[in-house]
């Protein structure tokens, strides 16, 4: 089972991509049936993830955080630049934006966070507390990404989901700064719907488990911003795709970046990620306000806002 729905949901996929711009409905019908193969293969609840970003919150209310964070130094993080925000939100085009920056590499994902992160929570929502790992996240993170680096006084790391990890990041490395890029929940749904991931995103195959997925992000990231002493800068994906160089000037500013923006060399630009081809194109507005899967947007919509009112009440 396992197998025939891994190989068939891509076969869906590819029809679906060849038929995107001939035959919508025909395209979409495929990305449904593809979509519905990865569901099926899924057994973990994606209720766990809500679970989680919960605990992520009460496990930085302990009052051992404050103990633990004064133990670290300040000075780490300096020339990090952290790209954070859903998946398929513009943060590939971010990246390409500032890799044009003289002294500056780009990274790529780095998986760091979410895999010593995560055992750190599921070990608190078990009961085990364990604060003092806080004390080893930064300095490990730099002695993993010291050879990619090269002596770059300004390094990239464009996990998306590093939201999660926000805090984590911004106590063990103080100095580093982030780029958080939203992007209109509905447009950031279907263009997460439309891409293959089996493993790697399960809550994208289906609309509901991306209304679910975006609620808990944008409450985080609520969370976390409201807090004094943030070092995050707010880009708009609509605003980066119509006044990229306003922005990209903004992001300079923010980050210190040495040299300036240089449209040319964005092109250049190669990325690791579903967004690869897209990245090396001119810089678009076909992807706002996007028009397919009319048929879904109601419950999506109806969805999202129950989501947002269960955080609001809890």
């Amino acid at each position: 089972l396992i197998y025939k729905n891994l190989t068939k949901s891509s076969i869906y996929s590819c029809f679906a991509e060849y038929y995107q711009n001939t035959n919508k409905e025909v395209s979409e019908k495929y990305y449904l049936k593809s979509n519905k193969l990865i569901s099926d293969l899924q057994r973990d609840s994606i209720y766990q993830r809500q679970e989680f970003t919960k605990s992520v919150i009460k496990f930085f209310e302990e009052p051992e955080i404050d103990k633990i964070s004064k133990k670290i130094p300040v000075n780490l993080g300096e020339g990090l630049i952290f790209i954070i925000g859903m998946p398929r939100s513009g943060t590939t085009l971010t990246e390409s934006i500032i890799a044009t920056s003289e002294d500056c590499i780009a990274g790529g994902e780095k998986v760091f966070f979410s895999v010593n992160c995560r055992p750190i929570i599921k070990q608190y929502q078990n009961g085990n507390l364990k604060y003092e790992a806080l004390l080893k996240l930064g300095a490990a993170y730099l002695d993993l990404i010291d050879i990619q680096r090269k002596g770059k006084k300004i390094f990239i790391d464009k996990m998306p989901e590093n939201y999660l990890y926000y805090k984590f990041i911004q106590i063990s490395l103080p100095l580093a700064k982030f780029i958080h890029v939203y992007r209109d929940p509905w447009d950031n749904a279907i263009s997460l719907f439309k891409q293959n991931y089996v493993n790697e995103i399960t809550y994208a195959s289906s609309f509901f488990g991306i209304a679910l997925e975006y609620a808990n992000y944008e409450h985080l990231m609520k969370r976390w911003g409201d807090e004094e002493g943030q070092n995050i800068l707010d880009v708009n994906y609509q605003d980066l795709v119509t006044n990229t160089e306003d922005v990209a000037n903004e992001i300079w500013n923010f980050c210190n970046l040495p040299g300036k923006y240089e449209k040319f060399k964005r092109k250049e630009y190669f990325a690791q990620t579903a967004s690869k081809h897209q990245v090396r194109k001119e810089i678009y507005t076909s992807s706002l306000n996007k028009t397919e899967f009319t048929d879904y947007y109601e419950d999506f919509k109806k969805d999202f806002e129950e989501q947002r009112q269960y955080w609001k009440n809890n």
